[in-house]
């Protein structure tokens, strides 16, 4: 699962943190927001949210928002 993903990724860099800690956080926003939007939340920049997602094995942020999206069901059900 990609939050199981983002939890293990290891050497980040300081905006990366900020972005995965945005993202644990605040999970429901990435099926609401856009690159720019996301970045702008997390006060990173739209560089460093394609940087993560390519990390996490995505060609980029909409690759990474359609994958969540089909397992976002899934972690509703995990948190219930």
């Amino acid at each position: 699962m990609i939050i199981d993903k983002i939890k293990a990724l290891d050497h980040l860099t300081i905006q990366e943190k900020y972005l995965v800690d945005y993202i644990l956080g605040n999970p429901d926003d990435i099926l609401q927001k856009n690159i720019n939007e996301l970045a702008q939340l997390s006060y990173t920049s739209t560089a460093t949210v394609s940087r993560l997602c390519k990390k996490l094995g995505f060609k980029g942020y909409k690759d990474f928002k359609y994958q969540y999206a089909a397992e976002y069901s899934h972690l509703l059900e995990l948190k219930s």
